[in-house]
């Protein structure tokens, strides 16, 4: 018994080198990119991005022009009245302030009360037109707003059902902090999105457009010319510095993502991260 014990001793695999419990644990290995579109730096063409945008414009009309909504369409269209109005008062203040610095310039003692009554009644008008067209800008940011909140709401839950509606995989391979971060940037930009293509594009056109219908009418086209190409330069240099940092704006979207994304499924992990010891390593990545 004594030989065969030793024999079968013999004939098996010398054991490794088992270290010891209180031995230094391996480092964790360094934390790699997901793959998840969700959260890397999408990559688009020119094309595909104007595609893409003016998808998102024509998504966007239709809750600012609801076919089965006349309260919105009542606040929208009386939201560019007083625009318009706001544009027009605005163009009047050059033409006050020029009535006033030439009224100054004139012998109130050879005119006698003439010249002071039309230096008084400019400076009011100026003051009027000026306060006029901040309450209307005021009141039309007050009307609009309703219409904005209430694009926001039907977005998000619109959203937030077609979420609901998905399939368990989706659920199961989700990145719950970076999707719930995309979320709230996305309903804080309709709002911006939304006062842009009502306030901002087409109004600004109109109001550079009487600007050089005044100044071609005051000084001559040469004028006019220089003002138009001036805009045209610079509306030229935002779009293209706007395509430019667009592609930061995304790769800093996507880091946005990744930390919320890692910070909520630790919280909600903790009690993994604590057994397992990787409090370093979540916070690596």
């Amino acid at each position: 018994m004594g030989t065969q014990q030793s024999e079968l001793q013999a004939k098996q695999p010398a054991p490794e080198n088992v270290k010891p419990e209180s031995a230094e644990r391996e480092k964790p290995a360094e934390p790699t990119r997901p793959n998840d579109p969700l959260l890397s730096e999408q990559t688009k063409t020119t094309k595909e991005q104007r595609r893409a945008d003016w998808r998102i414009i024509k998504d966007m009309s239709h809750y600012i022009w609801p076919k089965d909504d006349l309260g919105t369409r009542f606040r929208v269209g009386l939201s560019v009245v007083l625009l318009i109005g706001a544009k027009v008062l605005n163009v009047q203040v050059p033409f006050y302030f020029k009535t006033i610095v030439d009224s100054m310039n004139i012998d109130f003692v050879a005119v006698g009360g003439t010249a002071a009554t039309v230096a008084g009644a400019s400076i009011f008008a100026y003051g009027a037109t000026r306060i006029g067209a901040a309450i209307f800008q005021e009141f039309r940011n007050a009307i609009f707003a309703s219409v904005a909140q209430k694009a926001i709401r039907r977005v998000a839950g619109n959203i937030f059902t077609h979420l609901l509606n998905l399939d368990l995989s989706f659920h199961l391979s989700r990145q719950t902090g970076g999707l719930s971060r995309a979320i709230d940037r996305g309903t804080k930009g309709i709002s911006f999105l939304l006062t842009s293509m009502v306030f901002h594009i087409l109004p600004t056109a109109l109001e550079i457009s009487l600007v050089c219908g005044i100044l071609s009418y005051q000084f001559g086209w040469k004028f006019a010319v220089i003002t138009a190409s001036t805009m045209a330069a610079y509306t030229w240099f935002t779009i293209a510095t706007t395509a430019w940092r667009t592609r930061f704006r995304k790769q800093a979207n996507a880091a946005d993502n990744r930390g919320a994304t890692v910070e909520l499924d630790s919280l909600i992990n903790y009690e993994a991260v604590k057994y397992f010891n990787n409090e370093k390593y979540e916070t690596k990545r």
